[in-house]
């Protein structure tokens, strides 16, 4: 196949996209097929020069900090220009056979590149942007959650810069510790604990560097599960993958943990009693269905040893695909290799829509 890879974007988990991007490409080109990597804010300057090879692609590595997106955007874009998708990107795209969404967060995660692609006809892996869009805002996804009888942690969302009484709001209905999350984004970017009551201004003010709208989330203690979901070639079928279990060694999961080798440990699968992982595995083939994910997913949840507890806290729509990241784990537990889990991927776009 020819296989356009689009990573990189314009959000906080730019830098991770990029690493993703050159490994998800390379894993494709061992099996043959011809790929174009391209990062989707910069764009292309000619795409009839872009060419579908099977050469290696050099791979980044992710920083300890996240990128300076202003600096991005002034590098790349003229004042004013708001615009998110790069010149010839999508010329690009219409190229390809499938295209690869390695982008995470922001406009890859959130709906916008798959609309534009929709709009063109183009084939594309993962979920559709309506689905994409909606699991992308953790407060719709927490009530479609509900409504389909996944447990989740209380919480309350905050808009247009949060409320005169946010705070209070907090205190009395949620209470303390609590988990402030900006509504949108992934890799754990703007996301804090509060553990203390004089900690959750700062907290508050995080968020909204990232993101106007927040949402407040009651802390649920326990151990920290993942599990992907991938759905069947033939059958379209979602199948769980086994579970993991993170475990970070100094800190909670946040960005750096995430992504710096040795910063965390992941069993997998997770040492879990079999019910356990049974009833996981079945929330997140039931969370992939209920929102109407497509092709591939990963759910984040809290297990209470003390009650036996399983809590959904979010999922992802366009996860991680580096050599830190959870699903290749999950996949190559399961006895799919790193490249055969992207071609199957890359399968399911071609027979999607």
């Amino acid at each position: 196949m020819n296989i356009t890879v689009l990573c990189g974007g314009i959000s906080p988990e730019r830098d991770v996209s990029l690493r993703s991007g050159a490994l998800v490409a390379n894993a494709l080109k061992t099996l043959g097929h011809h790929v174009a990597l391209v990062d989707s804010f910069v764009g292309v300057e000619n795409p009839a020069d872009a060419n579908f090879t099977t050469d290696p692609s050099p791979v980044p590595a992710i920083a300890k900090t996240e990128p300076n997106l202003d600096e991005i955007r002034a590098k790349y874009r003229a004042p004013g220009d708001r615009s998110v998708i790069g010149k010839g990107v999508i010329d690009l795209c219409r190229r390809a056979d499938v295209v690869f969404i390695a982008l995470h967060g922001g406009e890859g995660e959130g709906g916008q590149i798959q609309a534009a692609l929709d709009c063109f006809g183009v084939r594309y892996t993962g979920s559709g942007h309506t689905a994409a869009g909606i699991a992308l805002d953790k407060d719709l996804t927490k009530r479609l959650l509900r409504f389909a009888g996944v447990d989740t942690a209380d919480w309350l969302r905050f808009g247009n810069g949060g409320c005169a009484d946010s705070r209070e709001k907090i205190l009395k209905e949620i209470g303390i510790p609590c988990v402030i999350k900006p509504l949108t984004g992934g890799s754990s970017c703007g996301v804090t604990i509060v553990r203390r009551e004089d900690e959750l201004n700062q907290a508050i003010a995080l968020a909204e560097k990232y993101q106007s709208d927040f949402i407040a989330e009651k802390f649920i203690p326990g151990r920290e599960l993942t599990v992907g979901v991938l759905e069947d070639p033939e059958t379209r079928r979602a199948r769980a993958l086994p579970a993991v279990e993170i475990i970070p060694r100094v800190g909670g999961y946040d960005y750096v943990n995430k992504y710096q080798a040795g910063a965390t440990a992941e069993i997998c699968p997770a040492e879990i009693p079999e019910d356990i992982a049974k009833r996981a595995a079945k929330i997140a083939e039931t969370v992939h269905r209920a929102l109407g994910l497509r092709g591939y997913s990963r759910t984040d949840i809290i297990y209470d040893e003390s009650t036996g507890r399983l809590v959904t806290l979010e999922v992802n729509t366009s996860p991680g695909m580096t050599d830190t990241s959870l699903i290749p784990l999950e996949a190559k537990a399961a006895g799919i290799s790193f490249p055969r889990l992207c071609e199957i991927i890359a399968e399911l776009g071609m027979t999607s829509r």
